[in-house]
């Protein structure tokens, strides 16, 4: 059909025959496009220069002759002719010219002017330039931009789902993650039921020793207090009474044993002491646990405390101390000054 169309316009040509245009101030005598080129040639019976398409201007030769040629393609394969200052145009068809098609341009640019019949495409569609020369920014598709873009072909419907792809291998283990930060603390639990009561322990192996005694001034009953002492340890005459139990002015007593210690010995701990009297001014009371040999004699000091004045006991809170066996605990009363009759009670644990 090209060919044909070509061959016809060329005929046309030659012979003349533009019966449709009444201009005769302009003939053309050949209109073609080759290698490349729009070639028009011809004459004019008036003006100076002819223009093409209102674009293209050549000056008229001897003659009124004129040649054109331009790197031009018309959309259609026509093309107008007129001479400056004339009203008339004449029309021509080109030989060997097809229909223009379309130039693609890729993905649309918003800072690209675009021409006539250059496509782009933009979200998944195809759009035309409808002008000579649209201008950078108007985007394709958008409102109002019908006047320079023509949908080219418009982006397909969403395809069908896929099967699904095989299964594929587990990754590796990932890193161990940061530690989080601390929690907030919870509230504070409601109280708890109270527990039922434990058992009763096991006795220790220590036992509690004591003594009550009295002294005084020339006291008989004293007396007999300390004779039946000695005589708890072994001693058996009530009459071996020591010779200062009957002094006028009795300060000691100190003849009350605990013995003999069994072959593991003993710790003797906790002493404490309390009196029926507070001690008086001038007077103290010293209680002592000796480690005694069996004797009267006083013997070496274990531990011991001192009621003074105004009160009525005392204790002895430090640490326990070890007797050895087949030693006597022998408790002392050590007094000073002009003592009253008073009683006394001594506790230790041993």
């Amino acid at each position: 059909m090209l060919k044909l169309f070509g061959l016809l316009a060329t005929t046309s040509l030659i012979t003349g025959a533009f019966a449709a245009d009444a201009s005769a101030a302009i003939t053309v005598t050949e209109a073609k496009i080759e290698a490349g080129l729009l070639t028009v040639i011809g004459t004019s019976t008036t003006g100076t220069a002819v223009t093409l398409d209102g674009g293209f201007q050549t000056t008229l030769g001897g003659g009124g002759a004129f040649t054109i040629n331009v790197l031009y393609h018309p959309s259609d394969c026509l093309i107008q002719l007129k001479a400056v200052g004339a009203v008339a145009v004449k029309n021509a068809v080109v030989a060997n010219c097809g229909p223009r098609g379309v130039i693609p341009r890729g993905p649309w640019l918003s800072t690209r002017t675009y021409k006539l019949d250059e496509i782009v495409t933009r979200d998944g569609s195809t759009w035309r330039a409808k002008q000579a020369s649209v201008p950078a920014g108007t985007i394709p598709g958008a409102l109002g931009s019908g006047t320079f873009w023509a949908l080219f072909a418009k982006k397909g419907d969403q395809g069908l789902l896929g099967p699904a792809g095989p299964v594929g291998t587990a990754g590796a283990a990932g890193a161990t993650g940061a530690t989080g930060a601390t929690g907030a603390t919870g509230a504070t639990g409601a109280t708890g039921a109270t527990g039922a009561t434990g058992a009763t322990g096991a006795t220790g192996s220590n036992t509690t020793g004591g003594a009550a005694a009295l002294f005084g001034s020339n006291n008989a009953i004293g007396a007999n207090l300390e004779c039946i002492a000695n005589r708890d340890v072994g001693n058996t005459s009530d009459g071996a009474c020591p010779a200062q139990v009957l002094a006028d002015t009795l300060t000691t007593e100190d003849t009350f044993l605990l013995g003999p210690l069994p072959a593991a010995g003993a710790s003797v701990s906790n002493l404490k002491a309390t009196t029926n009297t507070a001690v008086t001014a001038g007077n103290t009371a010293i209680i002592e646990i000796r480690n005694n040999s069996g004797a009267a004699a006083p013997g070496t000091l274990v531990m011991s405390c001192t009621i003074t004045v105004g009160n009525v006991s005392c204790q002895d809170t430090g640490a326990a101390v070890s007797v050895a066996a087949g030693s006597y605990l022998q408790v002392r009363i050590d007094g000073t000054g002009a003592m009253p009759l008073q009683t006394y009670r001594v506790t230790f644990r041993y």
